[in-house]
């Protein structure tokens, strides 16, 4: 029995899926990587502005304050040496189970605070309990009041997230049909 020929209405769905497949492969690391860049800088820098209700409403402690000063440091929250902020990057983990990976801002786990004279201290930046986590929820022990800006920062990263995943489906769309014209 002879095989009819391909119906022009009907695409085919093996190249269709392939042209996907590639055209996602090749935006989507593109983007995802700009937006969680971007979001890097924009969270150092409403740190460096002091751009956190926390921030604002939480003043340090005087003595704290004093002894910023003393040292010639800064007097913001979070931006006494620098160091904090500096250390804020885009990590990149392999997804488990095959193609793919996750973006994450954040600190390397191994990287330790520095006191205000900048040396390196024992308390590791991230972990528990790391310094990220006293001051985002506080300590009794150590006299730390709550100061959250990682919370709300990711809590709006995500709702912005929205519109990336928008603009990615666009891109993705615009490919193919740019390679595949009948699409």
């Amino acid at each position: 029995m002879a095989k009819s020929p391909p119906k022009p209405h009907i695409p085919n769905f093996k190249a269709v899926t392939r042209v996907l497949r590639d055209t996602a492969r090749k935006v989507v690391p593109v983007e995802v990587k700009r937006f969680a860049d971007g979001e890097r800088d924009n969270f150092v820098r409403r740190i460096e502005e002091q751009d956190f209700q926390s921030f604002q409403m939480i003043p340090l402690s005087k003595s704290w304050l004093a002894r910023k000063k003393a040292h010639g440091a800064d007097t913001r929250t979070m931006i006494a040496t620098g160091w904090y902020k500096s250390q804020i990057k885009v990590y990149t983990r392999r997804r488990s189970g095959g193609w793919g990976q996750t973006l994450y801002i954040g600190f390397d786990k191994r990287t330790h605070a520095r006191d205000l004279d900048g040396n390196v201290t024992d308390f590791l930046l991230t972990g528990k309990p790391g310094v990220a986590e006293v001051q985002e929820f506080g300590s009794v022990k150590a006299g730390v009041p709550a100061r959250p800006h990682w919370g709300p920062h990711y809590k709006q990263m995500h709702k912005d997230a929205q519109q990336v995943r928008k603009s990615i489906r666009s891109k993705i769309m615009k490919e193919m049909r740019r390679r595949m014209p009948s699409f």
